[in-house]
């Protein structure tokens, strides 16, 4: 079998060239107008467990396949074609993928972990297990989808989008729910860092540095979640959903002091603490829970790059940072919104037995 690669200046994916690969290893870079001429690979040329394929070029049954290495089933009625670009390695799972017109079926998995969708190009319909309604999916839009949900993608042109898998959660789904993310600054800046993360010369999945570049997107996700929940706005009319926002913001930059409390909170904003609960009851939350939870969030984000048992001193330290007054307040606080989450991560690792 074999593929025509042409390079595609100034595409979505960035860099205005393709690279050719055979067997999934590269072989050299298309320049600008320039066309190629390489062999498929065949489906044992597919290595499902290889950290970096870049310049992927496929169709129809191996692109099937390809798609089938990655626990997802490709329904199309044309000749179907896809190129990637995907990075794998410690916990986490990047991907660019352009295809052409296609549904595709992911079934869900066992694990705790979370898949995110960034549409690039074209327009998608997601339709997720647990939602009554199908999400549209435009160019600049984000999914957030737990592992443990099938889904479907539906598009009826070419598509591109960008695919990031974590191994957990990290609490940024409510309830073990999909929701779905409006263009925003920090998805631009998240989508930024993955085209560069995959762009030739692509990051290395094996070096030290990846694990890095993992926690500044796990930063990134949660610097879109902390700006004002879209169902809470839709709540809240006038003055409400002003001095809501307001009090995210406050309690964003003030919860890493362990003595800020609700009381702080409210004569920050000029407001009795009585009316100030009155408008988070009514964005369905509380003042003490979203401190809460902004504490546990950026508790989290720290712990989780824990392998083995840290000693007590940069506990404390973490504890401080983002507002506990203890280790063991900070450990309460975590064992107690693990019961209401389905989707904690494993953060006791961190702790001294």
């Amino acid at each position: 079998m074999i593929l025509v690669a042409v390079d595609v200046a100034n595409h979505s994916f960035g860099g205005g060239d393709f690279a050719v690969v055979n067997s999934g290893r590269m072989v050299r870079a298309c320049e600008p107008g320039r066309i190629h001429v390489t062999m498929s690979p065949r489906r044992r040329d597919i290595d499902a467990s290889a950290f970096l394929q870049h310049g992927t070029m496929l169709h129809d049954r191996v692109a099937h396949e390809w798609f089938a290495q990655r626990e997802q089933r490709v329904e199309s009625s044309a000749s179907f074609r896809v190129f990637a670009d995907t990075a794998r390695g410690g916990g986490l799972a990047l991907a660019r993928i352009w295809h052409t017109a296609a549904t595709i079926h992911r079934q869900p998995g066992s694990g705790k972990g979370l898949t995110v969708l960034i549409q690039i190009e074209g327009d998608a319909r997601l339709d997720v297990a647990d939602t009554s309604t199908v999400m549209a999916l435009v160019p600049g839009a984000a999914a957030l989808i737990p592992d443990g949900l099938p889904y479907s993608l539906s598009t009826d042109a070419a598509t591109a989008r960008v695919e990031i898998r974590l191994r957990h959660s990290l609490g940024l789904l409510a309830d073990g729910k999909a929701v779905t993310w409006a263009e925003h600054p920090y998805i631009r800046v998240l989508l930024a860092t993955v085209n560069a993360a995959l762009s030739a010369p692509a990051v290395d999945p094996a070096a030290a540095g990846f694990a890095h570049l993992k926690s500044a997107i796990r930063s990134i996700l949660f610097a879109r979640a902390s700006a004002v929940p879209l169902a809470a706005n839709e709540k809240l009319r006038g003055s409400e959903a002003v001095l809501f926002q307001r009090a995210q913001a406050v309690i964003e930059r003030d919860s890493v002091k362990p003595d800020f409390q609700v009381a702080d909170l409210a004569s920050q904003l000029r407001v009795s603490q009585v009316y100030l609960r009155r408008v988070f009851a009514h964005a369905g939350t509380t003042p003490l829970k979203v401190i809460r939870d902004t504490r546990v969030r950026n508790a989290l984000v720290h712990l989780q790059h824990a392998h083995n048992p840290r000693p007590r001193h940069e506990l404390e330290r973490i504890a401080r940072s983002v507002g506990f007054s203890s280790v063991r307040r900070m450990k309460e606080t975590l064992a107690t919104w693990e019961e209401h989450q389905q989707d904690t991560p494993q953060y006791d690792c961190a702790f001294p037995r």
